[in-house]
């Protein structure tokens, strides 16, 4: 696009879409001073049954303990969140052109649960070979250890 000012000089404006820097739990992780591992460690072990079970039945914990169970629960409802984010982000940058397609589907497929469709039409003429082929291996493998 070019524009022209008052005194007939042209100016060439262009414009570029960047894309904001990836939020990564390893950011974060630094950010508060540990290890991307422990965020992970919190995440997970904020999602396991158990902690949702002992909260709802509260029996012989202290208060500390209760408060300690449902930071975990919190901080795993905040990671999930996040993570949700990141996907959000992803999209909205890679469906603009903000990022290079490959580095986008690269990105997508190993932050979050997006994954290729692939799609196999197996058909019961083809496979019923194949388990008969199976069979007669097993029972010739049966035969020969017994004798």
């Amino acid at each position: 696009m070019k524009t022209t000012t008052k005194n007939g000089n042209e100016i060439s404006n262009e414009y570029k879409l960047v894309a904001n820097r990836f939020p990564t739990i390893v950011k974060f992780a630094k950010s508060i001073d540990v290890d991307y591992t422990t965020v992970y460690r919190w995440a997970h072990s904020g999602d396991d049954e158990r902690v949702g079970k002992a909260l709802k039945t509260n029996s012989g914990m202290t208060k500390e303990r209760i408060k300690e169970l449902s930071g975990m629960a919190e901080f795993c409802k905040a990671y999930k969140t996040c993570k949700s984010q990141q996907q959000d982000f992803l999209m909205d940058n890679g469906l603009i052109g903000a990022s290079p397609a490959s580095a986008f589907i690269f990105t997508a497929k190993n932050v979050t649960k997006m994954r290729d469709k692939v799609e196999n039409d197996i058909k019961v003429t083809e496979v019923k070979p194949l388990l008969d082929n199976l069979r007669n291996k097993k029972k010739e493998e049966e035969d020969e250890y017994s004798t």
